[in-house]
Parts: C-alpha cells; sequence; structure tokens
C-alpha cells in the first residue's frame, strides 16, 4: 500500500513538475520575443535619431561653411515660412542661429557640428535680512559638470542684480547624459566682508 501511494505522489509530482517545465518554458520564450521587440524598436528609434542628427550637422555646417549664403537661404526660407504661417519666430531663429555660429567663427571658438552652447543667466537675488553680515559683498560660485568654475562679480546689497551668463560648449554624450540624470548644477552665495 505505501509503495503504491509513495508511486501515485510521485506520478503527479513528476506531472506538475513538467507543467511547470513546460510553462517557465513558454513564459520564457514569450520574454524573449518581447525582449527581440522591444530591441528592434529601440533600434529603429536610435537610427531616427542618428538620422535627425546627421540633418542638423548638415544643417549646421551648411550655415558655418556658407554663412552668407546661408543667411539668404535662411532668409528665404524663412519669408516663406512667413507668407505661410504668417510669423516671424522663423526667420528669427535662424538669424539668431546664423549669428552665433558666425560670432563664434569670429572669436575663434566655433561650435562644431557635434557640440552645442548652454548658457545659465543669474540675473539676481534677493537676500533676507539678517543673512547676510551689513556692508558685506555676495558672488555666486557656478559649478557644472567637469568645467571650471565660474563666479559672479562682487556686488553689495540685499538685491545684488549681477546679470551673469556662464556659458559652457558641450558635447551630448553618455557622460554628460549620465551626469544630467544624477547630478546638479550648483549655485553658491558667497559673502566677502571687507575685502576677505
Amino acid at each position: 500500500g505505501m509503495l503504491k501511494l509513495q508511486s501515485t505522489i510521485n506520478k503527479d509530482i513528476q506531472k506538475e513538475l513538467e507543467l511547470l517545465v513546460h510553462t517557465r518554458h513558454a513564459d520564457k520564450i514569450d520574454l524573449q520575443q518581447k525582449a527581440d521587440k522591444f530591441a528592434e524598436l529601440a533600434l529603429k528609434r536610435l537610427n531616427k535619431i542618428h538620422v535627425l542628427e546627421a540633418q542638423v550637422r548638415q544643417f549646421v555646417y551648411g550655415l558655418t561653411k556658407n554663412s552668407a549664403k546661408s543667411k539668404n537661404v535662411l532668409f528665404s526660407a524663412a519669408a516663406n515660412t512667413e507668407v505661410e504661417n504668417g510669423v516671424r519666430d522663423r526667420e528669427e531663429s535662424n538669424h539668431l542661429l546664423a549669428d552665433l555660429i558666425n560670432e563664434g567663427e569670429a572669436n575663434g571658438n566655433g561650435v562644431r557640428p557635434d557640440e552645442n552652447i548652454m548658457e545659465v543667466w543669474i540675473k539676481g537675488a534677493t537676500i533676507r535680512d539678517g543673512i547676510i553680515s551689513p556692508g558685506s559683498s555676495t558672488f555666486i560660485v557656478i559649478d557644472f559638470f567637469d568645467f571650471e568654475s565660474q563666479t559672479t562679480s562682487l556686488l553689495s546689497g540685499l538685491q545684488p542684480q549681477w546679470d551673469f551668463a556662464a556659458t559652457y560648449k558641450i558635447v551630448v554624450d553618455d557622460f554628460l547624459l549620465r551626469y544630467l540624470s544624477t547630478d546638479v548644477i550648483t549655485f553658491e552665495l558667497n559673502m566677502a566682508n571687507m575685502g576677505e
């Protein structure tokens, strides 16, 4: 009797184990197919990103190579857009882009096709009474990524108006993206007392 019972239990356990192995195998195949579909979608999106980046580079490179010619092209493209859409924003933004590129070339520090310019403006601050000592001056230190720290001018009062722009020439790569997702840009308010 016990041997027959043991045999029945073993057969039931074997059937259950086979069912679990089969289910696991089916789930594994299903998950692999989903992962393959996601990988294919990600690859398509990455290819689209590369195409769009190449178009932007080509556009910017065309602006830098043919600045006078491109200004006319930009103006005519902007004029067509203005006629079609009744707006002037495109014309102004294209001229601004061309001006920024030309300004960079004139200063000898132009923007390469794989680079971007990021500006951080510090207009001013309102400091509550009692935070800084009377007669002291304040300034801001800006720390971003692996760039040198930048500082505003030294101003006195509780409402300093620095009107300062920190400009960073950046290349969007894995290191910058990781920094942007995990770190912050640091603004540090500092006080100076009578030349200290």
